[in-house]
């Protein structure tokens, strides 16, 4: 070997070593774990001003002195936030270490003298910013604030990203690491699925398969360490021994996933919520055997393309209150398919009226109502969605909707991920957000609607008159729209006559074919 090279290879190992000693100065134990993890695919999630940002700018300054002539990414919601959070950092690296550079403001991109570049780029204002990350090969790919990102992560690391990146694996490179704190975007959110944590805070068995993932609170940052303690001492002051639950502090103090109700389009609590096999047996066991006491409903909302969801729902005349008793949910279903799964809830319950959304058109309601002998309605959207909600909520917060236990995880499920508009709130707007499934939320919707239990009263039994009067009006908000009623003739009949003749269809001529 001759003299030259093997100088060279002794400078590279000393500044191998001088960066080494550098980073276990700078950076504490958490982040000098996440920068010398070896895994290609890592996340890293902390509470706020834990030095996440810290760790990544660094990871991208030693991967970028340590391999010459590669690519670096360091992405945000756009090329300033991005650089906002990660050049100063690595600037002050970069004079630590007496690194030469040049930077481009205009073009966010730093070049250092061994030919590598730093590129700072922005993909959350629209889908067509996933293209300028297209068919580029970087050694190090890292994403920042992955909580507030509202485009589809996960297509920009399997689609967009990670295809060109394998060709830097044969070098060591190709890493894609995903860095945030736990935010409000649930549901199918990417960051949510590799993060996801469970109600202890603890990492959920079904997280996104491959990746790695790092977590720790603000205490183990120890720039922050004495601004924890005293946050820790004014929680507790103001909340008690229970601060520990508190969503703030576990978000914000120790970065953890927890359910916001302020954020969340249903207002649902499964301590409030949810029925106890405990206390509430009876009371179980007789809306699941399909009792005669109680009027059941069926909700339903169509998607040929996405999925179906059926709800079933139960009152009593004499009980103010909605119990959701059961409710599945299927894929590119077809009418026949649909009609198959109605009928079989209809017999097991004796269901009486089933309640649709038409999907944009009439066409799928009439069928199962003229081809299949079903008694299926549409569903009555004369309001906007968001009233019905907004009174759906005042039922879930004072618990005029109680849900069965086991028998209704997905709508569980849909109800605790799906949050409101972000960017609506901001301009002080209620609007659920799109993204998110919604289809069995969507049918217990509609059957709730259609429910008559808002006007019993706990523990009376309600008049006969008072009872069908409520019927009447639910009959009135929920009438076919393609069955033209002739209303002057209608306004003419007394009230009482039109309630009693209400009554005898409603038992006689509307039963199903399976009574």
């Amino acid at each position: 070997m001759s003299t030259s090279r093997l100088s060279r290879i002794q400078e590279l190992r000393a500044r191998r070593e001088k960066i080494k000693t550098i980073i276990e100065r700078t950076c504490f134990p958490e982040q000098v774990a996440f920068i010398r993890d070896p895994n290609r695919f890592k996340a890293l999630i902390t509470a706020r001003r834990a030095g996440k940002s810290t760790a990544a700018a660094w990871y991208i300054v030693i991967m970028a002195l340590m391999h010459a002539r590669k690519s670096f990414l360091y992405v945000g919601l756009s090329s300033e936030s991005a650089t906002d959070a990660a050049w100063p950092v690595m600037e002050e690296a970069f004079k630590l270490l007496k690194v030469q550079y040049t930077w481009l403001e205009t073009r966010k991109i730093c070049t250092l003298a061994n030919g590598s570049t730093i590129k700072f780029f922005g993909l959350d204002s629209s889908p067509r910013d996933q293209n300028k990350v297209l068919g580029k090969h970087f050694f190090l790919a890292v994403i920042d604030e992955c909580q507030d990102h509202t485009q589809d992560l996960k297509r920009i690391v399997e689609k967009k990203l990670g295809p060109a990146m394998y060709d830097e694996t044969k070098y060591g490179g190709g890493t894609i690491c995903l860095v945030g704190t736990p935010g409000d975007l649930r549901g199918e959110a990417f960051w949510w699925l590799v993060t996801k944590m469970d109600a202890a805070g603890n990492p959920h068995p079904d997280r996104y398969k491959g990746w790695n993932v790092h977590e720790y609170d603000l205490s183990r940052n120890p720039a922050m360490a004495d601004q924890f303690e005293t946050a820790k001492a004014d929680f507790k002051a103001r909340l008690g021994e229970g601060y520990e639950q508190d969503p703030v502090w576990r978000s914000q103090w120790l970065g953890k996933w927890v359910v916001d109700p302020g954020t969340h389009t249903y207002k649902f609590d499964r301590d409030r919520n949810v029925l106890s096999y405990k206390v509430d047996r009876d009371l179980i066991a007789s809306l699941l055997r399909g009792d005669s006491r109680w009027t059941y409903l069926l909700g339903c909302d169509t998607g040929h393309v996405a999925s179906t969801a059926i709800i079933i729902g139960a009152y009593a005349p004499n009980n103010p209150v909605f119990y959701i008793v059961n409710g599945e949910k299927f894929d590119n279903a077809v009418d026949s398919k649909i009609a198959e799964r109605l009928e079989y809830w209809g017999k097991k319950y004796n269901i009486r009226r089933m309640v649709m959304d038409t999907g944009g058109n009439k066409i799928t309601p009439m069928s199962m109502a003229s081809d299949y002998g079903l008694p299926v309605v549409p569903a009555n959207k004369a309001a906007e969605k968001v009233g019905h909600i907004s009174r759906f909520n005042s039922d879930l917060l004072s618990k005029r909707i109680m849900l069965l236990p086991d028998t209704c995880a997905g709508l569980i499920k849909e109800w605790e991920e799906l949050i409101l508009d972000k960017k609506a709130l901001e301009r002080g707007e209620w609007k659920p957000a799109d993204k998110f499934a919604d289809h069995e939320a969507d049918a217990c919707l509609y059957a709730w609607i259609d429910s008559a239990h808002r006007w019993a009263k706990d523990g009376e039994k309600v008049k006969p008159s008072q009872f069908l009067e409520a019927m009447l009006e639910r009959r009135d908000q929920t009438r076919n729209p393609w069955e033209e009623a002739e209303e002057d003739i209608m306004d003419q009949l007394d009230r009482e006559a039109e309630i009693r003749a209400l009554v005898q269809e409603y038992d006689q001529s509307n039963a199903p074919r399976w009574r």
